[in-house]
């Protein structure tokens, strides 16, 4: 077999499945059925990435949700100036992320708390912000807000951009469809880009 899989816990996740590649080395890692880090997620994220500006040249990454590492090269391959800090609730996942991703998790800050609060209190600007939070296969329901959009809005430079990411299953489409008309009460239209698995939400400052 090329494939090894190993199990960890997590108060916060539950259980954690990492399947790693003998030949290649690449991990994939999943939290109830859905992958939280590997090439999946890479790809879906690089669709969004490439659509902002190519003149755009962040210096300053904010990630919600450091989630098993894997955005970080994918990150850095676009922009590999910038620097990231991640925010991570789960010490388990960030734990992961630094086994997984050593160069480019030592280069990181890393904030192991809770991302609503993060935000509300921070006061540092970032040029391109990454939501991806995920407890087991769901996004808690304050992601899909107003208040917490705008809030992390706030904390975009002039020229930044907010990038969410929402899942796409049954059971989340009426949440989906209710955020995006409160969202429109408060001035919000995001760029959306759809997927078969994940519809990502672009908002400029």
């Amino acid at each position: 077999m090329i494939y090894k899989t190993k199990y960890l816990y997590s108060d916060i996740n539950g259980k954690i499945k990492i399947v790693t590649n003998k030949i290649t080395g690449k991990s994939s890692v999943a939290v109830g059925g859905l992958h939280q880090s590997g090439q999946l997620l890479i790809n879906l994220w690089k669709q969004v990435i490439k659509r902002l500006p190519r003149a755009f040249q962040p210096a300053k990454t904010l990630l919600l949700g450091g989630g098993g590492g894997s955005l970080f090269p994918l990150i850095k391959k676009f922009y590999p100036q910038l620097t990231i800090t991640a925010v991570e609730k789960d010490p388990v996942m960030w734990s992961l992320a630094q086994e997984l991703y050593p160069q480019f998790a030592q280069s990181t800050k890393a904030v192991i708390t809770d991302a609503q609060n993060y935000v509300k209190e921070s006061q540092e600007k970032f040029d391109l912000i990454l939501v991806d939070l995920y407890v087991g296969k769901d996004i808690p329901e304050f992601v899909y807000t107003p208040d917490f959009i705008l809030a992390c809005r706030k904390l975009l430079t002039k020229e930044g951009f907010l990038i969410i990411s929402f899942p796409v299953y049954e059971g989340r489409d009426l949440l989906l469809d209710n955020s995006w008309r409160s969202q429109k009460e408060f001035g919000l239209s995001p760029t959306i880009v759809e997927t078969n698995t994940t519809h990502f939400a672009i908002y400029s400052k």
